[in-house]
């Protein structure tokens, strides 16, 4: 039989009989002209593809419900349309080249024949379990991705090295499934549909490497090849098999790129940027605010901490795509990967959920304008409405305050004076101060209303301002217009407490994670886990007061007094840094020293500890190169590999993918220029500690921090 007659039969059918008609012998003397691609292949009625697209469609069955035989059959069903679409297809791709080498034809009419016997082998073992083909829904999917083709190229892109390599995954998955379940009929057919597509990805890779061009790596052609709706994450299923793509001949670049790429399968992704200068950018008051060559290398190096809030179908904007080592080192302590791209313009024209920056400043609004039209009316970003002075020191002074109000029998509660006042001049600023050591307190502190991490504050002994404190107080005062003048406090701990605020005005907690501050009160990490360990006994009592409870009460009361001044079209993150303190010998808790509505630190640690092994302390630490420096490494990324040598990362063996022991970088080494974070985890803070033992400079004292 000619091979163009036997396409053509499988193709145009409407009977299953005949599409899975295996001829006896084939050869390809008379091509013929190309054939275009019909609306939808012959099917008989019940399995029409024309069918289902004004009907209900069955979704997938979940894994974990495969117990009963309908269950089981609609699953196989969907193997089954899947197979019988990969044989249509097929006829497709060689009715509609013709001129294709005679090699590659051949090869492609040996696959679709095999994919006969897949797609027979399914049917048989659904009416053994009381089931016809067409019982259920079927998808066309693979049809409307591939039958547009326009190339044999295109085609060993989509259907070779894109569904069949899925297929890799799936098959090998639920053989496994299959088998625990008792099911081993079903288990052995998956077992030789495995086996099978690995000669299947095989023979495209071959074609596939003649065709794209030589100066491509396959990875870059693949990339580049592959047409959207489809994408490189379609090439993956459920269990990534490394050796089976190796046996189809995939070289290792290959196999590592695809393992950690991302790119939505059709969940509308979330749109994160890390802007961490926004409050400096709200105080500037419009985009293009110059930042100092520090703070521009701190967003830089660490853009890509937002996947840690982001899903696995998700999209980060970063100005360069962190690395494959990096991110497989992520992947492989449980982190979900989500698609990196560098700039707005590649969103152009995508579907998207929400816009999610670190921080609505002016400048993010600005750099995520091109993709508001993409958005749904419901889902614009707060950024529009949110009022700035949510971001202000003096307002977060003033909830206190009128909070503290309302508060009675609480003496566990810092005194209204120590809450902080506002101030617009020098010499509302001196008469606080004054009033403040009139208190009782012999230090005062000056805070810029817009800044973060403890910066752009200034601590005064005594009454009086030196030239230096002058200088700066007229500055902030002439950029900002208003100070917050509070005592400085003899802090025991600091802390922050994270919530989502809902368009409903309802809070969704996250949280509390124990936060760690220099000496100047800069923000330095984190202690996440058991994040108490080590603290004094009276210390904790001053965060909990014997009563663990009473903190979430206190702390839903203050956010729900929040959510009623703000209104949220998509969840806002919210975060509250805290302090308990000691002032004449007495243990007292402030529980706002300011409130963040905005993206924090805290917030991505409380991410990073659903990594971690339930009891155990994990660390996480920023540190900048002149510290890295000092401590004897001349490159970051030489550090990186020596902490990871003193202390490799352990995995639990309790089932789950989390970290028992070990370093961990969360941001790559390889590519940043200023400033790395750090994870440790350990049975305590004091075998973390001992992580840095030995080092010269800062490193070596990082404890202080603690």
């Amino acid at each position: 039989m000619e091979l163009t007659e036997f396409a053509h039969n499988v193709l145009f059918a409407a009977d299953l009989a005949t599409k899975l008609r295996r001829p006896k012998t084939l050869c390809d003397e008379v091509p013929g002209a190309a054939v275009p691609a019909p609306r939808v292949p012959g099917r008989p009625e019940t399995l029409s593809l024309d069918r289902w697209q004004s009907e209900a469609r069955a979704g997938f069955p979940n894994p974990t419900t495969l117990h009963e035989d309908e269950d089981r059959a609609l699953a196989i069903h969907f193997f089954a349309n899947h197979e019988l679409l990969a044989v249509e297809l097929m006829a497709l791709c060689l009715l509609k080249f013709p001129d294709a080498p005679k090699e590659f034809r051949h090869g492609v009419a040996q696959t679709l024949i095999e994919e006969q016997v897949h797609t027979e082998l399914y049917i048989e073992r659904m009416q053994q379990l009381g089931f016809e083909f067409g019982a259920f829904p079927v998808n066309d999917f693979f049809w409307k991705c591939t039958a547009p083709m326009r190339s044999p190229l295109e085609f060993v892109s989509q259907m070779s090295l894109t569904f069949e390599q899925a297929n890799l995954d799936y098959s090998r998955f639920y053989a496994d499934l299959f088998h625990e379940l008792g099911d081993d009929g079903t288990s052995k057919i998956l077992e030789r549909i495995h086996i099978d597509e690995i000669g299947h990805v095989g023979h495209g890779l071959k074609w596939f490497r003649r065709w794209h061009d030589a100066d491509e790596s396959d990875w870059d052609a693949y990339r580049r090849v592959v047409r959207f709706p489809l994408t490189p994450s379609r090439a993956k299923g459920i269990g990534f098999q490394v050796e089976a793509r190796r046996r189809a001949g995939l070289p290792e670049d290959f196999i590592s790129e695809l393992g950690v790429y991302s790119h939505s399968k059709g969940r509308t992704p979330d749109v994160y940027l890390f802007n961490p200068a926004c409050e400096a950018e709200i105080a500037y008051g419009k985009p293009g605010l110059q930042l100092p060559k520090p703070v521009r290398q701190l967003a830089g190096d660490l853009a890509s901490l937002m996947m840690l809030a982001a899903r696995q179908d998700d999209v980060v904007i970063v100005p360069q795509r962190p690395g494959t080592e990096f991110l497989a080192s992520m992947q492989a302590v449980g982190c979900d990967i989500p698609e990196f791209v560098e700039g707005c313009e590649q969103l152009a024209k995508r579907s998207i959920g929400s816009l999610r920056p670190w921080g609505w400043s002016p400048d993010s609004r600005a750099c995520l304008a091109p993709l508001l039209s993409q958005l749904e009316a419901q889902r614009r970003p707060i950024g529009d409405e949110l009022p700035v002075e949510l971001f202000s020191k003096a307002w977060s002074a003033k909830l206190l305050r009128d909070w503290l109000a309302t508060q009675s029998d609480n003496d566990w509660l810092c005194p209204p004076e120590v809450c902080g006042v506002a101030c617009d001049s020098a010499d509302a600023v001196i008469a606080q101060i004054a009033a403040i050591a009139a208190d009782g307190y012999g230090v005062a502190v000056i805070k810029a209303i817009y800044g973060a991490s403890g910066q752009n504050a200034v601590r005064v002994h005594g009454t009086e301002l030196d030239d230096n404190q002058r200088g700066w107080l007229k500055r902030i005062l002439a950029a900002q217009g208003a100070v917050v003048v509070e005592p400085w406090l003899d802090g025991l701990l600091d802390f922050s407490v994270h919530a989502d605020l809902r368009p409903d005005s309802s809070v969704s907690s996250h949280g509390i994670v124990r936060l760690l501050t220099d000496g100047r009160g800069q923000y330095r990490g984190a202690v996440i886990g058991r994040f108490v360990d080590g603290l004094d006994t009276d210390v904790i009592r001053g965060l909990y007061r014997d009563t663990p409870r009473l903190l979430h009460r206190l702390f839903d009361d203050i956010f729900a007094k929040i959510a009623g001044t703000v209104e949220a079209s998509v969840p806002m993150p919210l975060g509250i840094d805290g302090l308990v303190y000691r002032h004449a010998g007495e243990v007292r808790l402030k529980p706002i020293i300011e409130i963040n509505p905005r993206y924090t630190m805290g917030r991505l640690a409380l991410e990073l500890n659903k990594r971690l092994r339930t009891g155990r302390v994990g660390v996480w630490l920023i540190l900048n190169r002149r510290d890295i420096a000092a401590a004897g490494f001349a490159e970051l990324a030489e550090f990186a590999a020596g902490m990871q040598s003193r202390s490799p990362i352990e995995l639990a063996d309790t089932g789950k993918t989390q970290i028992s022991k070990g370093v961990l970088f969360t941001n790559d080494p390889a590519s940043a220029e200023g400033y790395l974070t750090m994870l440790m985890v350990d049975e305590s803070l004091a075998a973390c500690k001992r992580c840095f033992d030995g080092l010269d400079g800062p490193l070596g004292n990082w404890r202080d921090w603690c």
